[in-house]
């Protein structure tokens, strides 16, 4: 390559390659290649942009596309020059007058493709994205040009060049010049030219120009537009930025005021959104200053009062309504609010805008939740009925659904009057109730999941409410108990996810469960949830079957023993072995993880039992936690709900000396082991109620005497250590937080985290201290 270069110039070759250049495309590829072999060979440029100025004045456009785009690419590598060669005649200067050159050619480009159908139209708007492109290289701060461009006496050719490239009717031209402009706005407002903050309005005017879909024939031409929306939103916020809430949101005001008087329903959307794209980093400055809150509304306001111009527009308007709460929380003499109210709700009967729709309506329902009902209730019901009067048609359809009946759900939880919550509930509650009717009719899974997540979290946002209550017990719960006969019976239980249905349906009677607190009720979920782990394996019943056994009064004990009896039946052939989890990636509809550990999930129940029943459980239930706890391949959730198991049942179920041995021997072999952290304390806390109990220090004594165990605790055999680690882990028993402490730190020693000598130094000041 060296010798190549070298000899190419004493040889002639390069002049040649110049004067080639001039005349032809071949030559301009010739000298790109040339100044690839080197990237720093000066006199490769003058020819450059000599050939580039002379096609661009000649109007010579392909000569001209293949002449800007090999400039392009030499800029960034030519950054250097000044610094290399500072009287080289290339001076930066030349490279701006051909931004100079350049404005003309883009003006030319742009009559052309107004013109359409110019057989020169295409290869003129190359030549305009080339010079786009080159005009970003020029603004970018890595630039040679990026001080003298800007400044307060800089030439302003550049952004010339950009502004007109922005205005080119080929969409992909004015998006590509979008950088140059973010470039200008990082650059302090002390520091550019004073022309340039007044640029800032007519660049604002343009992007809004260029984001309607005027002239749009054809799916390229809507898909461009779309792109340059994307690009522009970071345009529009820094716009925002740079001329502060006020003066944006005024700007915006007059441009849709101006477009609805001349019925330009483009312009007003396209401003609407311009407005929308910053209305995200606008909150803190709505909810501060009252100009610009009024400013803000004006246009929405204006558009309010109009039927429906177009789905765009409208769809625009709802996503601001969404994002700006604080004009509803403002409306002092509750206006703008109502307005909100009947247009968002005249959407909701539009499936196209459904989705838009139900954001402001949850947003107007979070804001002003009584204002809404007291006046306008007859505005409520029309909502239920837009969610009721045809079923789901897609998933948009359905997402909103959820959003506006848990909507009106939590409006409900919002209004204290007994009554009027009641009849928002009932809103709330009947479309999820002809949802659900609607799924077991045809069996459909995936609406009866919905239509049963509406039902839980309409129940657990209206609690203590009774008509509520007595209006649910009436015409929902019939359609939940069906779900068992219609979904649980089937021979695929799991594949089609039939299963799903049975633990909403669980879910739903475990929120009616902490409504009532009814020892009816919580029976009855008890048995439907143990019957399907006993007879389907639905480790996902477990947890209600857990919350529902906090639910049963003081006379259940025997009835309690019996439900322990059959949980060790049916948990005895599979416990120990590989939990049971259902990764929440498998999961439709955005539900969450519904299926957990299964060792957890019995341990849990379990532990629940010893708690309120006032009976002893059975002894067996000893012999389930100690074999949690000793099994290598417990997951850190089951031996943490061990823990918790030996706790409760020290307190109330007796157990025999072996069984005592057994335990206190696999706490400690589980504290050895090291551990999960996060099971440390529970561990720690079980040591303590089991070595609590009146035979507690001989457990204790005998587990850790045995010399296995010993030789596993001290590695290196310290038996004197050990046995003064004992001697003060006895002694600490009637200080439950030191003994814990120091459970904790043996755990430390066996994973490694601390030596026994600091173990030794830290309770010989302890006992001494006592």
């Amino acid at each position: 390559k060296n010798t190549l270069v070298r000899n190419g110039i004493e040889l002639g070759v390069f002049d040649t390659l110049t004067a080639f250049a001039v005349k032809s495309i071949q030559g301009i590829e010739a000298l790109r290649a040339w100044l690839e072999l080197d990237p720093h060979q000066h006199t490769v440029l003058g020819p450059l942009l000599d050939a580039t100025k002379n096609a661009i004045q000649t109007r010579h456009w392909l000569y001209s596309r293949h002449a800007m785009n090999a400039l392009s690419e030499v800029y960034t590598r030519s950054l250097c020059l000044q610094q290399r060669d500072p009287e080289s005649k290339y001076h930066p200067d030349a490279w701006l007058d051909l931004a100079r050159h350049g404005i003309g050619a883009v003006n030319e480009s742009i009559n052309l493709s107004l013109a359409q159908n110019h057989p020169e139209e295409a290869d003129c708007a190359d030549t305009a994205l080339a010079l786009a492109n080159y005009a970003v290289s020029l603004a970018n701060p890595g630039s040679i040009h990026s001080v003298n461009i800007s400044g307060p006496s800089s030439d302003l050719c550049v952004w010339q060049l950009a502004l007109k490239c922005l205005e080119h009717p080929r969409r992909h031209v004015a998006k590509t010049c979008l950088d140059a402009w973010l470039e200008l706005f990082d650059i302090g407002l002390d520091q550019r030219h004073p022309n340039l903050n007044q640029v800032i309005h007519q660049v604002l005017e343009i992007c809004i120009r260029q984001s309607t879909f005027i002239g749009a024939k054809d799916e390229d031409e809507t898909d461009a537009v779309q792109s340059f929306r994307e690009a522009a939103v970071d345009i529009f916020i820094s716009i925002y930025y740079a001329v502060g809430g006020q003066v944006f949101t005024k700007k915006i005001c007059d441009i849709v005021l101006k477009a609805l008087s001349s019925q330009d329903i483009n312009t007003t959307e396209a401003a609407l959104f311009a407005l929308l794209s910053a209305a995200r980093d606008m909150t803190e400055e709505l909810e501060e200053s009252e100009i610009v809150r009024n400013t803000f509304a004006t246009p929405i306001d204006a558009i309010l009062s109009i039927t429906f111009l177009s789905k765009g527009l409208t769809g625009t308007i709802l996503n601001l309504l969404a994002l700006a709460p604080s004009l509803f929380k403002n409306d002092k003499n509750f206006v703008l609010t109502p307005k909100a109210l009947r247009y968002t709700i005249t959407a909701l009967h539009e499936i196209d805008l459904r989705l838009e729709a139900s954001k402001a309506f949850r947003t107007l329902c979070l804001t002003c939740p009584r204002m809404l009902f007291i006046r306008h209730g007859d505005l409520l019901l029309a909502a239920h009925y837009a969610m009721t009067q045809n079923p789901c048609t897609s998933n948009a359809d359905r997402d909103a659904r959820v959003s506006v009946i848990l909507a009106l759900a939590r409006l409900c939880s919002n209004v204290e009057d007994e009554e009027s919550s009641s009849t928002v509930a009932h809103l709330a509650l009947e479309p999820s109730i002809k949802l659900l009717a609607s799924a077991l009719h045809d069996q459909e899974t995936r609406q009866a999941i919905l239509s049963l997540r509406l039902l839980e979290a309409s129940v657990a946002y209206c609690r203590e409410k009774e008509r509520l209550f007595h209006f649910f017990i009436q015409h929902a719960w019939p359609l939940v108990e069906s779900c068992h006969t219609q979904f649980a019976a089937t021979a695929h239980f799991f594949e089609n996810n039939n299963f799903r249905v049975i633990v909403r349906a669980l879910r739903v009677h475990l929120s009616l469960l902490e409504s009532s607190k009814n020892d009816v009720t919580a029976r009855a979920l008890i048995e439907s949830s143990l019957n399907y782990y006993e007879h389907q394996n639905l480790v996902a019943a477990l947890p209600c079957l857990a919350q529902a056994l906090e639910s049963l009064d003081a006379a259940s004990a025997n009835y309690m023993i019996h439900i322990a009896q059959r949980l060790l039946t049916a948990c005895a052939p599979r416990f120990g072995q590989q939990s049971i989890i259902i990764d929440s990636n498998d999961l439709d509809d955005n539900d969450e993880e519904i299926c957990a550990d299964e060792d957890a999930a019995v341990l849990d129940c379990f532990k629940k039992m010893a708690l309120y029943c006032s009976l002893p459980l059975p002894a067996s239930t000893w012999d389930i936690a100690i074999s949690a706890i000793l099994n290598p391949n417990v997951s850190p959730g089951a031996l943490r709900a061990a823990a918790n198991l030996f706790s409760a049942l020290s307190r109330r179920s007796p157990c025999s000396i072996d069984q005592g041995i057994k335990a206190t021997s696999a706490v400690l072999s589980a504290l050895r082991s090291g551990g999960p952290s996060t099971a440390r304390p529970a561990l720690a806390e079980a040591l303590h109620t089991l070595i609590s109990h009146a035979d507690g220090p001989r457990w204790i004594e005998l587990s850790s005497s045995n010399t296995h165990t010993k030789n596993i605790l001290l590695n290196n055999g310290d038996h004197e250590a050990w046995n003064h680690i004992l001697k003060t882990l006895i002694s600490f028993i009637p200080e439950k937080q030191k003994f814990k402490a120091l459970a904790v730190d043996i755990a430390k020693l066996y994973s490694g985290e601390i030596s026994i000598d600091t173990i030794i130094t830290a309770i010989v000041p302890r006992r001494s201290h006592q």
